[in-house]
Order: C-alpha cells, then sequence, then structure tokens
C-alpha cells in the first residue's frame, strides 16, 4: 500500500557492462578509439533503451572512476565527456550522476567538471624543432650517431 499521500513510483533499474580497466595515457583520455567508441556505444544504448521504454530520469554512477574495490578504472574527463555529449542527444531526460559513497574518489574532480561543463581542452606541447634533434646531423650525414653511453649520472649530493 506504501504511503497514502504519495504517488507510487515505478522504478526501472538498466544494468549495462563496461571494460574494467581500458589503456588511458597521460590526459585523461581513452589512448584506444576502438575502447572508447565501445563506452560510447554503451551510454548511447542506455540513453536509446530509457527514451524506448519512456524513462524520465537516469541516474549514474561515475562510470569506472575510484577503481577500487571493483578494479574498473575509466579516464575520467574522457568518460564524463561522453556522458555530456549522450545527455546532451538525450532529449527530455533529466540525467543524474551519484557519488555512490562519502569518501573521496580518484578522478572525481576531473569527471564532475567534464559532465557538468565539458572537458578542458588539451594542452599540447609543440614538437622538438628537427635542427635540436641530436639525430639530425646523422640523417644528413655529417656525423655518426651520438653516444649516448659515455654519459654518467652522478649521484646528487
Amino acid at each position: 500500500e506504501g504511503a497514502p499521500w504519495t504517488e507510487p513510483a515505478e522504478i526501472e533499474v538498466l544494468t549495462a557492462a563496461l571494460q574494467r580497466t581500458p589503456l588511458g595515457d597521460g590526459h585523461e583520455q581513452y589512448a584506444r578509439i576502438r575502447e572508447k567508441a565501445q563506452v560510447s556505444k554503451t551510454i548511447d544504448d542506455i540513453f536509446s533503451s530509457a527514451a524506448e521504454w519512456g524513462i524520465e530520469v537516469l541516474v549514474f554512477p561515475p562510470l569506472g572512476i575510484n577503481g577500487a574495490p571493483q578494479g574498473c578504472y575509466h579516464p575520467p574527463a574522457d568518460a564524463g565527456q561522453l556522458l555530456r555529449h549522450a545527455a546532451a542527444a538525450g532529449g527530455d531526460l533529466q540525467v543524474y550522476v551519484a557519488k555512490q559513497q562519502l569518501g573521496p574518489l580518484i578522478g572525481w574532480a576531473s569527471f564532475a567538471d567534464a559532465v557538468a561543463n565539458g572537458r578542458a581542452a588539451l594542452k599540447r606541447e609543440a614538437p622538438v624543432p628537427l635542427h635540436l634533434s641530436p639525430y639530425y646531423n646523422c640523417y644528413l650525414g655529417k656525423q655518426k650517431p651520438p653516444d649516448f653511453f659515455k654519459f654518467t649520472l652522478r649521484p646528487s649530493l
């Protein structure tokens, strides 16, 4: 019967599987395009199923954030950006991300920022100019390749 002053709510639970630990790089993004595409397709499938069943509100856990105890870790900024794009294309659905625990989560700040505001642009370093490379004159045939074994590291005092 429940509480007579509230309307009963229908709850649908959607379950989807993600790869446990896809390869990431130093910029909090997926290193392999196929793995990122697989996560994107899974998220899109969740949104399309929700639209098909008439679901109005979706609540997501942080996708692969924190790693422990399940051993699942996805690049936080990229996973947040994928969820943001799917939510923007999802139509009239309300989307929430529930943190699931009160303690600190590894990657939560960049994930939450990517979901709320979009991913910040990557800072790319310019490549080393070719003429500064130690191999430049070797390619031109002017000298032999450098011998890096003659350098020794001195212990710091």
